[in-house]
């Protein structure tokens, strides 16, 4: 974790025993008040990596005391929620472009779109720009031209990151382009600001084939805040796993984490609960590689909720004693990516069974704070399921104090707030 931190202010140029700093120290930028930022965002940001990072964002912005404006865009909803209670914000909410397969429409609705985004910016007379980097490639292009004729900086913030091995679905389609690499591979290089990302895996791409000057890493943070308590749901008291998201194609090895319990003794899984939710049954059988006999054994020890509401899935969080996540480490997006499971599961206080993959090795120490597979076959994560039960009554207290105590060194999104300072100022 000290070694994460150190590369974190190492590429901004910042001494890392003064970036730490106290939730309640505030630094300012050179003049903020001469600086608008307008962030162009996506989806829901109540949810998800591209919704955490635009709180991450206008909060470090809202430390520094810029004026900053927000696009969202794939969204009709009235944005009621105020990220930054502080100061008056701005919003605008836009729908989608053009999803069609007529061409004459899709041109036709794409310049009535771009129209839209050009008059807000005309209005709102931004100094720096930030994008959310999987914005469809018209769009980015279109900011890229404005802001090289207008003298305008324009970051990127890069969260996902596919390339052609990754399979990317219809519904996908609109978000990536079919793949995101061209963002990656045209769109950012030397001529922008800077580039923000959550990987040490992006940055040396960035540094290295694009050619970036200005890269800040810093991970994908959330509130660290305590939950209500809620009535124990497992009357029997046993040890209670969740796994929370959606596989989607195999992102997440879910159906090896499932199987990976039904490898245990009889006497362990008695001590078990395990919970699912995001993805019904059928789908995990029939997208997602799991076996119907393995599904049928698992029954004895497992709760399969479906799709649930945020809502509903926070009132399992106090009783929940390990989160759990699997991924193949040699996809792209393994490396690239930071899982949001990680922060959401050690910001209250909830320990991790997990593998190595991307940047999970600098905050999650093996028996400290979580347990670390091996590998990403069931035999492996098992191994691990197996030390999580029988040194429970041993370890598991210290190890939620461990989890909390690298939240807020690590997830509290205040702690990069003079690193990303000196971000904006190179």
């Amino acid at each position: 974790m000290e070694d994460y931190k150190k590369l974190i202010y190492k590429t901004t140029n910042c001494n890392a025993n003064h970036c730490l700093i106290k939730k309640e120290k505030v630094y300012r930028g050179t003049s903020p008040e001469l600086r608008k930022f307008v962030l162009f965002s996506m989806g829901d940001f109540n949810t998800g990596a591209s919704g955490m990072r635009t709180h991450n964002i206008v909060r470090l912005l809202g430390l520094q005391e810029y004026i900053y404006t927000i696009i969202y865009m794939f969204s009709d909803k009235k944005i009621g929620t105020v990220l930054d209670s502080s100061k008056k914000q701005v919003f605008y909410s836009l729908g989608n472009p053009a999803v069609t397969k007529n061409i004459f429409l899709k041109v036709k609705k794409n310049y009535f779109f771009l129209g839209k985004i050009k008059k807000i910016l005309v209005k709102e007379k931004p100094t720096d720009i930030f994008i959310y980097s999987v914005l469809p490639i018209r769009i980015i292009k279109y900011i890229k031209k404005y802001c090289q004729k207008n003298h305008i900086k324009l970051y990127f913030d890069v969260v996902e990151y596919r390339s052609s091995q990754d399979t990317i679905s219809l519904k996908q389609e609109i978000t990536y382009n079919r793949s995101n690499r061209f963002v990656s591979e045209k769109a950012i290089d030397c001529s922008i600001s800077g580039v923000s990302c959550p990987t040490h895996y992006l940055e040396k791409y960035f540094v290295e084939k694009r050619k970036a000057k200005n890269v800040l890493v810093f991970p994908i943070t959330t509130k660290i805040d305590s939950l209500p308590k809620y009535n124990k749901i497992d009357e029997l008291k046993r040890i209670t796993f969740l796994y929370a998201g959606t596989p989607d194609n195999r992102r997440d090895l879910l159906a090896n984490i499932i199987q990976a319990f039904t490898l245990l003794s009889q006497k362990h899984q008695d001590r078990c609960l395990l919970i699912v939710c995001g993805i019904s049954p059928e789908k995990l059988i029939e997208n997602e590689g799991l076996k119907k006999d393995v599904y049928e054994s698992s029954l004895k020890f497992s709760l399969y909720l479906g799709r649930i509401s945020k809502n509903e899935l926070y009132s399992f969080y106090h009783n929940i004693d390990f989160t759990l996540l699997l991924k193949d480490p040699n996809r792209q997006f393994s490396k690239a990516g930071f899982p949001t499971k990680m922060s959401e599961s050690f910001s209250i206080g909830i320990p991790m069974i997990t593998n190595l993959s991307g940047d999970i090795g600098h905050f999650l120490v093996d028996g400290y704070n979580g347990y670390l597979s091996e590998d990403y076959d069931p035999i492996s994560f098992s191994k691990q399921l197996k030390r999580a039960i029988e040194e429970y009554d041993q370890k598991h207290n210290e190890m939620v104090k461990n989890a909390l105590q690298t939240a807020y060194e690590s997830f509290d999104v205040d702690n990069y707030s003079l690193a990303f300072d000196n971000f904006l100022k190179n």
